[in-house]
């Protein structure tokens, strides 16, 4: 079965990364990076996912720095982005929270990550108008 949609998920711990791709290819195609610094260089070799699921406490490039990065970015500012991490929701500044779909503290249900998930994947696209 080909699937259409591509994730790219940004996690360090092995363990998670290996069990949320096992949970989520069955029903999308995913790309794992254990770092924010791989995740750049891929998206700059010319891939663009539909969503990216990023953990905040990376190694090398922190998942904050590759969210300022990847938002500043004209090309693309406008991936969907869920954040999934071990820090409470109060670490992450409000300010940030703008540019985020959703954020799941681990440990998390992976069945409310596939509904929000599944509400980004369904949503009209923005319609811009001049």
């Amino acid at each position: 079965m080909k699937h259409s949609r591509l994730i790219l998920m940004i996690e360090d711990n092995k363990s998670f990364r290996l069990l949320m791709n096992h949970f989520l290819s069955k029903r999308y195609q995913v790309v794992t990076k254990s770092n924010g610094i791989d995740a750049m260089h891929w998206l700059e070799e010319g891939n663009y996912p539909d969503l990216i699921l990023l953990d905040l406490g990376l190694p090398e490039m922190t998942g904050k720095d590759f969210l300022t990065g990847l938002k500043s970015s004209g090309f693309y500012k406008d991936i969907p982005v869920i954040i999934l991490s071990g820090n409470n929701k109060t670490t992450f500044t409000s300010d940030a929270m703008k540019d985020i779909q959703h954020y799941f503290e681990k440990p998390f249900d992976p069945r409310k990550l596939q509904e929000k998930i599944e509400s980004i994947f369904t949503r009209p696209p923005l319609q811009v108008t001049t």
